[in-house]
């Protein structure tokens, strides 16, 4: 099949604007933006975030003075650097297309394995700062290439840097954050894991670390061995190696991908595969002895196990009457849950379905409290408290108020919790009955609070509290928020505290030995002061959120294992705590970065889009001539020349406009062409218009003339112009999404006969025509980490057109051949469920079904066409490397026009299996094979209704095909994997026909 450059321009434009949409299409476009610049940065911001954008500026221009010097120099334009508030979530991103930009997300991490910092700001702008110093830099071939494409290329040459794999990039980044003496290679939970890998015989090869997996550490595995790795590097053979590696693979001119040993060699003496090898054998040694240390110190905790599911399995709590457990599961294969059991772990049920690792608290009346994410609108996504009760009936206390990590005050009235904004946080007391909320503290720039819990007489409340310098620890205060007493004051991090029923004791997770243990105190219940600190556990992994039993008999928590967080219990048995180990060297240290306020002498301005819209890249285009053979020959003719080309396009920072153009011209004349243009200002709806030109070969003239004077067929060429314009309204929740498409297309067709030479074109008739429609979407489709494509809910999609000809004359309306107005409709339902079974994730039965009608002069007999097999097109710029189309009625095992028809439906029923867990690789070769699943399907369709004469053909027998297909997730040349569908389809027809096949992407 033809496919129209319109198209090929259109998806190259729209691949390069998803490029730069992992850093700006998520941010609210419409919202009230300001800029400042300095020497090296333009800063855009929300004015509201003003005073955090001066210090963000000021932490940039801090970090490029110290990274600078590391990589060798910088000589490119000024960096964008976004700082939004928009999602509570703590993260950002880097990117180099199509122009430097930094994003930050400016709420502090109190949670997780990002809690060792000495200030928020400055650690997170180093490290996405590192990213664009590596992805930025390159030598010879990929100057010229970037001085002659622009950001064309994201990969070698051009940007070599971003063809590393993904334990480079990250392990990189994520070492110069901790230059300055905190960060997450110098905090604990990095050792943890690369610890209990050493100690539980699950410490990853180079060649899974240089591929993608959601097996444990699941996304972190990149960060935490390619960051300690390259530390080891580091303390092997000096920083100054560190960046003369970078310097070194950036001027290859050789794909980069196969060359990191060679380079490493080069550079290190030794290849990447030794030094990893090296590397593991001296943790192997320095783990073992450490253990034997720890053992030799106290007797090694061994708790009963409650639950045996690894991955994410925290914050366990014993209900009041002491009946019940629940705590928060993410495994990977299914929602993030909150769960029921009995207190050994038995009979778990799920209660509630969570966005993430909520902290939970119980009422006494028995009902439970977490902090659930919801979508207050297009693009921000807040937190908010929601109470469930054991039938799981959920309802909201404070939706969107930004409220998480709970506790209960013990008459079940009042909620203390954390209240994120401002680029920090505070205590807040929250009205369980009207969700009325009160600030406990106020919003401090150098002060953050997390995990409160209340005491059993209600009188205090023992909270994690950062302060400048890294010092994450613990206090007492009274419930009007004044401290009253400092349990630490050291830079390791405390957190996670609870009480002993009878409010005598605070137990809480610290790693100030170096290994996250459990530490208690005793307290004073009149003036809430506390005692001596006391070690309860020794452990070799690590051990977090702890609780006490109502019966102050157990003590649960989440212990650390090669395979992730599982919940754990031991005695409550004072008597057996001990004294504290010695505190790590690592938090003796003085920190660099003081957590102080920065500020910059630049003028805050309007944000202008201008500034960052221009196009900055260019693509190539050609386009093949299309020859046809006439009728009664056998050699082909061309009618259409050879076109050659250019595309490109842009958008601006916060993806308020966005745009792409792109146009080719045939040496036979003929100039293609397709523009669009997105305006997303109003945040919701997003306007988009198009314009293109496109012509293709229609057939030849013939009249009786040619045949008595035996003059050659005249070419005839089809020349298509469309105008689009749409409006697409957009509703987002965390459980489900819809949207709303309308749209108004103005179609001039014309027919052109070209002489023998394809020149000398004369307009043979047009054809004008107005389509309007409509294009409703609603989806609940989610999958999981270990999914091989969609597991659960449910997807529709409702299509409706009407198409008139404005050209027709009064006589010939309505008329067959002569009318081309139709008006149709195409609905697809599409459902998945999980089935729990053996294997890495669960079984899927999936079941889609597409049907269609229409009417109308002009719907012909191709109006609708059933067959195909479905799958995504890989592209190398413009060029197709992999082919794939999606089809509105697939059947695998059929061509596409099988059948076609004015009614049409299509289905599909298939099983999902999981088969083999791989994760593996070859060393550092360029490819890494993950999961593999194994389905069997079920496809059918038909279509008729073809009107002839006034005369419609019946149907034909519906066509039926069976077949089995192998998905595989893999990464080849260290990119992000594909999912690689190899299948054998079989017609169940008289035919019998048997095809086999190879498709990226899913088909559900």
């Amino acid at each position: 099949m033809v496919i129209s450059n319109r198209i090929v321009v259109l998806a190259i434009t729209l691949r390069l604007m998803a490029e730069f949409a992992s850093a700006n299409a998520q941010v609210p476009p419409n919202e009230a933006w300001r800029n400042i610049e300095t020497e090296h940065f333009s800063v855009t911001f929300p004015s509201q975030l003003e005073p955090l954008a001066r210090d963000a500026a000021a932490k940039a221009e801090g970090a490029f003075e110290l990274l600078n010097v590391r990589f060798l120099g910088y000589a490119g334009t000024r960096i964008e650097l976004l700082v939004t508030d928009h999602t509570d979530s703590s993260n950002g991103y880097a990117t180099p297309i199509p122009y430097n930009t930094i994003v930050v997300y400016v709420r502090p991490p109190m949670e997780g394995n990002l809690s060792h910092f000495d200030d928020w700001m400055d650690l997170l702008i180093t490290h996405e700062l590192s990213h664009i110093l590596q992805f930025d830099r390159t030598r010879s071939l990929g100057s010229l290439m970037r001085r002659v494409f622009g950001s064309a290329w994201p990969g070698w040459p051009a940007f070599p840097g971003l063809s590393s794999p993904i334990w480079v990039k990250e392990g990189l980044a994520t070492y110069y954050e901790s230059v300055k003496g905190s960060g997450r290679l110098n905090g604990t939970y990095f050792d943890m894991v690369l610890r209990t890998g050493i100690l539980e015989d699950g410490f990853q090869s180079l060649d899974q670390v240089s591929g993608f997996s959601p097996n444990w550490p699941t996304g972190s595995r990149s960060y935490i061995y390619g960051a300690a790795f390259i530390g080891y590097l580091r303390e092997q053979y000096g920083e100054e190696k560190i960046g003369e590696f970078v310097n070194a693979m950036a001027g290859q001119w050789l794909p980069v991908q196969l060359l990191h040993n060679s380079v490493a060699k080069k550079v290190f003496g030794t290849s990447f595969s030794e030094a990893w090898s090296d590397w593991q054998r001296g943790l192997s040694l320095g783990y073992r002895n450490m253990a034997d240390s720890l053992m030799a110190m106290a007797p090694l905790t061994k708790g009963d196990p409650i639950t045996s599911e690894g991955y994410f399995t925290v914050n366990p709590r014993i209900s009041p009457d002491g009946e019940s457990l629940a705590f928060v599961r993410s495994d990977g294969r299914s929602d993030v849950q909150l769960r029921i059991s009995d207190p050994q772990g038995i009979s778990q049920r799920k209660l509630l379905r969570l966005s993430d690792l909520s902290d939970i608290a119980w009422f006494p009346d028995g009902t439970l409290l977490a902090s659930r994410m919801e979508f207050q609108d297009t693009y921000r996504l807040r937190s908010g408290l929601i109470k469930v009760d054991m039938n799981g009936n959920e309802s909201w206390i404070s939706k969107g108020s930004r409220i998480h990590q709970p506790t209960v005050s013990p008459n079940g009235k009042h909620i203390i919790a954390v209240q994120d904004g401002q680029g920090t946080n505070r205590l807040v007391r929250v009205d369980a009955a009207s969700g009325t909320v009160q600030p406990l503290t106020s919003f401090e720039p150098l002060e953050h609070w997390a995990f409160p819990a209340w005491s059993p007489d209600g009188r205090w409340l023992a909270v994690s509290r950062w302060q400048p310098g890294g010092f994450y620890d613990l206090v007492v205060m009274d419930t009007t928020g004044s401290v009253v007493h400092e349990i630490t004051k050291d830079r390791a991090v405390d957190r996670s505290p609870s009480w002993s029923p009878d409010g005598r004791w605070i137990i809480w997770s610290s790693d100030r030995n170096g290994i996250s243990n459990i530490y208690a105190t005793g307290v004073d219940l009149n003036s809430g002061k506390t005692f001596k600190i006391m070690q309860i556990t020794n452990t070799l992994g690590g051990l977090e959120y702890p609780s006490v039993s109502p019966n102050g008999e157990w003590i649960y928590f989440s212990g650390y294992h090669r395979e992730g967080w599982k919940i754990g219990r031991i005695s409550f048995d004072p008597d057996s705590w001990f004294e504290p180990f010695p505190r790590a060297s690592r938090f003796s240290r003085k920190a660099l970065s003081e957590g102080e306020i920065g500020d910059v002498d630049a003028e805050s301005t309007s944000y202008r889009a201008v500034r960052t819209i221009r196009p900055r890249y260019w693509y190539p285009i050609y386009e093949p001539a299309e020859n046809r053979k006439p009728p009664g020959s056998s050699t082909p003719v061309k009618i259409l020349g050879p076109g050659f080309g250019i595309s490109t396009g842009g958008s601006d920072l916060v993806g308020r406009h966005a745009y792409g153009f792109g146009a080719s011209v045939r040496n036979t004349g003929q100039t293609d062409l397709a523009t669009s243009y997105r305006y997303s200002g109003f945040a919701n709806p997003v306007f988009t218009l198009g314009a293109s030109q496109n012509y293709r070969g229609f057939g030849f003239f013939q009249t009786d003339q040619n045949e008595k004077i035996n003059e050659p067929l005249r070419p005839l060429l089809e020349r298509e112009r469309r105008l689009d314009v749409s409006s697409t309204f957009l509703r987002r929740h965390t459980r489900n999404r819809s949207t709303a498409t309308l749209s108004a297309v103005y179609i001039w067709e014309a027919l052109e006969l070209a002489d023998v030479h394809l020149n000398d074109v004369q307009t043979a008739a047009e054809n004008r025509m107005i389509e309007l429609g409509a294009l409703l979407q609603y989806s609940t489709a989610r999958s999981f980490a270990f999914s091989m494509g969609v597991e659960s809910g449910f997807s529709s999609l409702l299509r409706i057109r009407s198409s008139r000809q404005l050209s027709t004359v009064n006589t010939q309306a309505g008329t067959i051949g002569a009318d081309r107005s139709f008006d149709d409709f195409f609905a697809r339902v599409s459902m998945a469920r999980s089935i729990p079974g053996p294997g890495f994730s669960n079984h899927v039965a999936s079941v889609k079904l597409s049907f269609g009608a229409a009417q109308g002069p002009g719907a012909d007999s191709q109006h609708f066409t059933v067959g195909g097999t479905p799958g995504n097109a890989l592209l190398l710029g413009n060029v197709e490397v992999i082919p794939g189309r999606r089809f509105l009625y697939p059947i695998r095992g059929y061509f596409e026009g099988t059948r076609s028809g004015r009614y049409a439906w299509a289905g599909s029923a298939e099983y999902r299996v999981p088969l083999m867990n791989v994760d593996r690789g070859l060393g550092l070769f360029p490819s890494h094979l993950d999961r593999v699943s194994g389905s069997i399907f079920l496809d059918g369709g038909n279509a008729w209704g073809i009107a002839v004469d006034e005369a419609d053909i019946g149907r034909g027998k519906t066509l039926l095909a069976s077949g089995v297909e192998i998905q595989s997730s893999v990464s080849l040349f260290f990119t992000n994997p594909l999912l690689l569908r190899a299948g054998y389809a079989f017609q169940l027809d008289e035919q019998r026909e048997r095809s086999f096949y190879l498709r990226l992407g899913t088909i559900f």
